[in-house]
């Protein structure tokens, strides 16, 4: 019988083995290596999660017009920097290839679907 979590890990660690894994990591450690860009890049980052967690909770009234402007703030402080903008490249064609995945492994059910 197959182990479909032994597959799901042997294909993270093939993810890592990838060209454009391989990009994104480069990306990110030249992000890190400029800290100015890191240090914007994370408070973003940090912003952006509490402001999705509270929407996929439903406690929009949690969030507050100040915390989506400094949001807004930080976008565009961010794209100021080269590195940012690479690893935002980079991230974007990851994701075309996770996408790919996503719908192989999905196949099953669109078919069952479609027959």
């Amino acid at each position: 019988m197959v182990n479909i979590f032994d597959t799901a890990n042997q294909l993270a660690k093939e993810i890592k083995e990838t060209p454009e894994f391989k990009d994104l990591q480069t990306a990110y450690a030249e992000l890190k290596a400029d800290e100015k860009a890191f240090e914007s890049f994370n408070k973003l980052r940090e912003i952006q999660a509490y402001l999705q967690k509270c929407q996929m909770e439903g406690n929009l009234e949690a969030i507050k017009e100040e915390e989506v402007a400094e949001m807004q703030k930080l976008s565009q402080e961010v794209q100021q920097f080269e590195a940012v903008l690479n690893l935002m490249a980079k991230e974007r064609t990851l994701s075309v290839l996770m996408d790919d995945v996503a719908k192989t492994i999905f196949t099953p059910v669109t078919d069952l679907y479609e027959s």
